[in-house]
Order: C-alpha cells, then structure tokens, then sequence
C-alpha cells in the first residue's frame, strides 16, 4: 500500500474542479518516493523542489488532504536517508510503441517517465 500525491492547476474555489492534475509521485512503505517525471514542470529533484514550493501550488494526497509542503518534503528526504527502503531505476522496465520507457537515477533520485499508481 502506498500513497499518491498530486497537485491540481486552476483549481475552482466554488465546485474543486480543476483544468489538470500532475501526479507528483507516490510513497509506498519500505521504499523510497517515486517521482512522477513532469517535463513541463519540472526534471530534477532541485527543479521539483522549486516547483512545488510556489505560493500557489497546493499538494494533495489520494484523498484529497492538503500536505504541509515542509513535511512533504521532509517524507521524501526521509525516505532517501533510510538505507533500508528500497529503489526503484533497478525494477520495473517495459517498452511501449517502442520507446523505452520506465524508472530512472536522476541526480540520485528515483524518477518514472510513465504514469503509475
């Protein structure tokens, strides 16, 4: 069991629609945090920090509660620190439509150029 994280862009104060939904990632236990590679908004684990900590940025869970962005954060780096959780780049490779797509070592941090839950 694990939990996704997301954030919603323009999100309606009235009704909570929103125009999209990125999916930041998801952390399960015993493994570290798996990044959700979003190009348009962010690459690295430095760019994905700067992006998520913009005044309007909003995270939420699968539930739909709002994350405290420095104890967000903070879970990530936790998850990374604890030797005995596992990685992610090592697993789970696939191809599709003949692009290699799948988990990456970005700067040390596990990324997934492809859309998971």
């Amino acid at each position: 069991m694990g939990t996704n994280y997301h954030v919603k862009l323009n999100e309606c104060e009235c009704c909570g629609k929103c125009d999209e939904e990125i999916h930041l990632g998801k952390k399960s236990g015993g493994w570290v945090f798996l990044f959700r590679l979003q190009p348009k908004f962010y690459n690295t684990f430095d760019e994905f920090i700067k992006y998520i900590i913009q005044d309007h940025i909003i995270i939420y869970d699968e539930y739909d509660v709002v994350q405290d962005k420095d104890e967000f954060i903070k879970m990530i780096k936790d998850s990374y620190a604890d030797k005995k959780n596992q990685r992610h780049q090592k697993f789970d490779r696939m191809s599709v439509g003949g692009i290699r797509t799948g988990n990456k070592n970005i700067g040390g941090y596990d990324f997934c150029d492809r859309e998971f839950s």
